[in-house]
């Protein structure tokens, strides 16, 4: 089984000459190997999300021991948020690589801690604010290099293009991310590409709708579309559900596929618990799985593992700090719902291609090496 790496940083601003004059990681260990990852494609588009600021994650031994789960989507990654600079951090406050760069604190002993029970990681890239990659590099083709820096910082599989809705109000940034994201997909096809848009009950805003127009234009061909639901309006199952009907008309709108189709490419970024005035249980959760499984869709996940959880009788915030759930529920109840509809739903096999990539020339001297070499360094800041 391979396990997931992540001991190795991308060697620090390596690039060579790419494709139509795209700047591309040339080291990279993905153009070298063209290796899917060993997971079906299930398993990424229904990775919970973990919040990597959360400073008191949970347990990711115990949670994925407890649950089946198998993969983990890091959220997020974004430009540097005080120097407006084009260079990958966490959150826009830690960046990855470089002088001065540090995991926030407890994310590397959750890294180690999903390496070490056989897991794998997908990446969300995405900004609450005017931080994203997008927004900060100018141009697809840096938003590209930007994009697979963080991508082989941690070895990802999996790709989530998380566009906030600040983010939406800002259609070049926007451009930049959705363009970006179809460079690497057609440079490095054993990737699993994703793309979330925040929307309501009656399904994605004006601005998520021509998000969605920029898609098939940027050349991304993403293997789902999801809604991101929660806060007011999202009380129960029924507006989850309604939003996700809501949505499979606004995708046909877009995309050359019938209903039936669309469902196979749609997919639910639910939100655990309690959140400015909605609330979704874990019961309530099964019943929108249980739709989307008889719909045929492929994507069911949830914000977030830190959330996944029941709140202390002594927590005032009742959830509102985004620690726990604020409903009734057993420990990763959620997570539990996410695992079994990958467990269950027929395989999606990752996407591969049949020609074998070939690294582009470089000067540097050392490519990035593969994961599970053996050699480099553990990840900054990363704890045993």
């Amino acid at each position: 089984m391979r396990k997931t790496s992540v001991f190795f940083p991308a060697a620090a601003a390596c690039l060579a000459l790419g494709i139509g004059g795209v700047l591309l990681n040339a080291g990279s260990s993905r153009a070298s190997t063209t290796t899917p990852g060993e997971f079906a494609a299930n398993w990424y588009a229904s990775a919970p999300y973990y919040d990597v600021q959360d400073p008191t994650p949970p347990d990711f031994t115990a949670l994925l021991a407890a649950t089946g789960e198998k993969v983990v989507d890091l959220a997020s990654v974004q430009g540097i948020r005080k120097q407006h600079q084009c260079d990958p951090s966490w959150d826009g406050v830690h960046i990855l690589q470089g002088p001065g760069s540090a995991p926030p604190p407890a994310l590397g002993a959750a890294l180690n801690q999903i390496a070490a029970a056989g897991g794998d990681l997908a990446l969300s890239f995405g900004s609450t604010g005017d931080t994203s990659l997008g927004a900060e590099c100018g141009t697809p083709a840096a938003t590209a290099a930007a994009d697979l820096d963080a991508i082989e910082y941690v070895h990802a599989s999996a790709v989530d293009l998380d566009l906030s809705a600040a983010e939406l109000k800002d259609p070049t940034a926007v451009a930049n991310d959705i363009d970006a994201a179809g460079i690497l997909q057609r440079e490095y096809p054993d990737l699993f590409f994703t793309v979330t848009l925040p929307g309501g009950p009656t399904g994605l805003s004006s601005d998520g709708t021509a998000a969605l127009a920029d898609i098939p234009q940027g050349g991304l061909v993403p293997g789902n579309v999801s809604i991101r639901t929660g806060g007011a309006g999202f009380t129960g199952p029924a507006a989850q559900i309604t939003a996700l009907q809501d949505l499979n008309t606004q995708l046909e709108a877009d995309f050359p596929w019938d209903r039936a189709v669309t469902y196979a490419h749609e997919g639910l970024v639910a939100t655990a618990g309690r959140e400015d005035g909605g609330s979704l249980t874990p019961a309530g959760f099964a019943t929108v799985e249980a739709f989307a499984k008889a719909q045929g869709m492929n994507r069911l996940t949830l914000w977030s593992v830190d959330r996944d959880r029941p709140c202390t009788a002594a927590d005032p915030g009742h959830g509102r700090a985004g620690d726990c759930s604020g409903v009734p529920q057993t420990a990763y109840g959620f997570t539990q719902v996410a695992a079994d509809f990958a467990a269950t739903t027929p395989p999606v096999p990752m996407p591969t291609s049949n020609v074998s990539a070939t690294p582009h020339p470089t000067q540097c001297e050392t490519p990035h090496p593969p994961p599970g070499s053996g050699s480099g360094s553990p990840t900054p800041g990363a704890e045993g």
